[in-house]
């Protein structure tokens, strides 16, 4: 029996298809805080409900404007975003995230770091600060327990468990500057009490700080947080959180469909070249 060859445009409409809807790793929230406004009471583009006021304070709304959400520098309102209807106690979640810290708004330096992403457990209203990570300039004192010095235009970048971290937590070891945006990755072990940061990851071998035990706890969601001024205006774009490193780590690009747009681009043109050749036999 003979056997026609698969016309080149249905190859390429396969591969089209194949390369758009190839599925995705595990992710439990993502935002690309696309939709301007207000972000409490906000749909995510994929999580357990709405975003929702943590707590009383409404003072200074976490606002979201051109892709961005703006955390002020000063106290304010904070939000919690769940991933599960109920506390997560056992396995490891990443959560990722980029910022920026803009120029100028660093108004000083502190002892300590008020964090502004991380994990949190139970409900917004009743629920706690669990693994997350903040900035600051540190001042002497914390200079005297290991932390960097720093200049107008820098912070140090640091994490471990609540919403105030004495000395800066588990610091990264190196300075950031300020205008220039960090692709900031958490990971916590649950079954071991242990969790990790990485700055601008490409891999999960890249550079690392971790704490190694004593994180106790449980999650259901996610949360930012406006702190304190000593941590300046930071910006936040492209949330991501999933059970696997590179989907957290990655910044969504359309790379994808580029690609398949491409390959549709080089279809059509075959198609249209050999029908003008050959009629309507093909």
């Amino acid at each position: 029996m003979k056997h026609s060859p698969v016309p080149l445009p249905a190859l390429v409409l396969a591969l089209v298809l194949a390369s758009v809807a190839a599925p995705l790793p595990a992710q439990t929230v993502a935002d690309d805080f696309s939709t301007a406004g207000a972000l409490v009471g906000s749909t995510p583009d994929a999580g357990t409900g709405l975003w929702t006021q943590i707590g009383a304070s409404a003072a200074s709304p976490l606002t979201v404007a051109g892709g961005s959400l703006a955390l002020a520098a000063s106290s304010g309102q904070s939000a919690q975003l769940n991933f599960a209807a109920g506390d997560v106690a056992a396995g490891t979640i990443y959560a990722g995230i980029t910022f920026s810290v803009t120029p100028g708004t660093i108004s000083s330096t502190s002892g300590t770091i008020s964090t502004f992403f991380g994990f949190r457990s139970g409900t917004a209203a009743t629920g706690d600060y669990e693994v997350a990570a903040g900035l600051f300039r540190p001042n002497g004192t914390a200079q005297t327990a290991g932390a960097l010095p720093t200049t107008t235009s820098q912070f140090q970048v640091g994490f471990g468990d609540g919403a105030a971290l004495p000395n800066g937590g588990t610091r990264w070891t190196e300075t950031g500057t300020t205008g220039t945006s960090y692709r900031l990755v958490l990971a916590w072990n649950l079954d071991t009490d242990s969790a990790r940061l990485w700055l601008n990851p490409t891999s999960e071998l890249s550079a690392f700080t971790d704490i190694g035990s004593g994180l106790t706890g449980v999650a259901r969601g996610i949360f930012v947080r406006q702190g304190a001024a000593t941590s300046g205006q930071i910006n936040l774009s492209n949330l991501q959180v999933a059970t696997d490193f590179a989907t957290a780590a990655a910044i969504p690009e359309p790379s994808t469909y580029a690609t398949a747009a491409g390959l549709a681009v080089l279809g059509l043109a075959w198609f249209r070249r050999h029908r003008a050749r050959f009629g309507n036999n093909l």
